[in-house]
């Protein structure tokens, strides 16, 4: 008799056990679930480590983002709603932008994983950064003293460093701009403009090259107004893999009109900027 209850104990132990052990292995199961991340479709790589999406206020709806991993079960939670709509239907996620600002939408699963994603509304942005710039002066009357003076004038004006374009309209022609210039030190100074961009098929000539005109700048403020034409070619180098192909634009700014009435037998002179678009 006493055998029969220590046989049932030992049985009733080793049920308890399994039952712990399972319920252990459920456990760690849900806690190895591979985390929750997104992707495009037919899974074209997101980018899961910043998890930052910036959109512009005039887009209709974003590209549908597929959510994987994690238990497959998700919750999404918008937690700005005044900033941008979320759409959801159990595989996918669409933003649609109400205002500027950043959003966080939280995405979760039934076993704790969670995924924050910020989704930032903002204008489109493009930015250059000068690596060199240079004079050309035309006038086949003027002396070689005028052109030598007319050329140091133009280049004694303060240096621009960066341009910082925001486009405020969905075609991406007028906003603001800012333009940046080193001054002694580390310290950073700029100064603001309004402009608008008109596309242009055109070709102007300088030193007697025909340059082909993408578009034409004009920027304001209310003291002030500059005008210049923006042309694109392709830079050439070899490297150790092959050909690489650097494309740089340039800044070309026609003053002509400031400097005409100081130097009568100039025909037209140009500051040149050599500008490389850089990554905001």
């Amino acid at each position: 008799m006493k055998t029969k209850k220590i046989s049932t104990m030992l049985s009733s132990l080793f049920m308890l056990a399994s039952f712990i052990l399972i319920v252990s292995c459920n456990k760690d199961n849900e806690n190895n679930n591979a985390p929750i991340l997104l992707s495009y479709e037919n899974n074209i790589i997101f980018d899961n480590e910043s998890r930052h999406y910036s959109i512009t206020p005039f887009i209709e709806a974003t590209t549908p983002l597929y959510i994987k991993g994690g238990d497959g079960h998700y919750t999404v939670n918008n937690l700005n709603k005044e900033i941008i709509n979320v759409d959801y239907n159990g595989k996918t996620i669409q933003f649609k932008p109400i205002s500027l600002g950043s959003a966080i939408v939280a995405i979760k699963d039934n076993s704790g994983n969670q995924y924050d994603l910020t989704v930032e509304v903002r204008y489109h942005q493009q930015n250059y950064v000068i690596a060199s710039k240079t004079c050309v002066v035309e006038g086949n009357n003027m002396t070689v003293g005028e052109k030598t003076e007319l050329e140091n004038k133009v280049k004694s004006l303060p240096p621009v460093e960066r341009y910082e374009f925001t486009y405020t309209n969905k075609e991406d022609t007028k906003g603001s701009v800012r333009l940046y210039s080193q001054k002694s030190g580390s310290a950073v100074d700029y100064k603001e403009y309004s402009f608008e961009q008109e596309s242009i098929d055109t070709t102007i000539i300088v030193n007697d090259q025909n340059v082909r005109s993408l578009y034409r700048i004009t920027m304001k403020t209310e003291k002030e107004s500059i005008k210049f034409y923006v042309a694109m070619y392709f830079d050439g180098t070899k490297s150790i893999g092959g050909d690489m192909v650097l494309k740089r634009y340039y800044f070309i700014q026609d003053l002509t009109e400031r400097y005409k009435g100081d130097y009568p037998a100039m025909e037209n002179v140009y500051e040149i900027q050599i500008a490389i678009w850089k990554r905001m």
